[in-house]
């Protein structure tokens, strides 16, 4: 599957999983399974500036929307400067995070785009993933968490490049490869 980053229309409107004039805050990624989290990778795509900070929260799932709900854990932040774009920005917990079930992970965009700050999360191309709501944007102003088929016209779906490393377990009925802790 391709791996892509995408401008809203016009481009000067910003990323669709990344700073937008919008004001989106967050994109998130959701996951099946029990365990801990100890590491997110993102593949942020594209970035400017050096001195804004992103960071990576495990979120539980809320029942009603399938969307993230609560903070179960925050990353130690990592500025702009040392922000990879090739291959994954590692962000690290100080401890791990217990998960059950369902959970979400996502990067949080630095505040700073003012400044010229800008992240872009990578995902693959929108319309290649299952109809289920996988992948996230935090857009405060209208209503915070929104499954991205519900943003984008035409009802298509992604998937994000933000993946949870640790000591996961599949949630019972759920047949995933995994290897190296992915």
């Amino acid at each position: 599957t391709a791996a892509v980053y995408y401008n809203w229309t016009p481009a000067s409107d910003g990323y669709v999983f990344g700073n937008n004039t919008y004001s989106a805050t967050a994109c998130a990624q959701k996951y099946y399974g029990t365990g801990t989290v100890d590491e997110v990778l993102a593949w942020i795509a594209y970035k400017t500036g050096t001195t804004g900070t992103t960071s990576a929260n495990v979120y539980s799932i809320d029942p009603s929307t399938k969307g993230p709900l609560a903070i179960l854990g925050t990353s130690v932040p990592v500025t702009l400067a040392n922000v990879v774009t090739t291959p994954f920005t590692s962000y690290t917990f100080a401890a791990t995070v217990a998960v059950t079930n369902e959970f979400a992970v996502s990067v949080e965009f630095p505040s700073t785009q003012a400044a010229g700050d800008t992240v872009a999360v990578g995902s693959t191309v929108i319309g290649c993933s299952t109809p289920d709501s996988l992948s996230w944007m935090n857009l405060p102003g209208f209503g915070g968490w929104l499954c991205t088929p519900s943003v984008i016209t035409g009802n298509p779906n992604c998937d994000l490049y933000i993946l949870p490393v640790g000591t996961l377990s599949p949630t019972t009925g759920i047949n995933e490869y995994s290897a190296n802790g992915l």
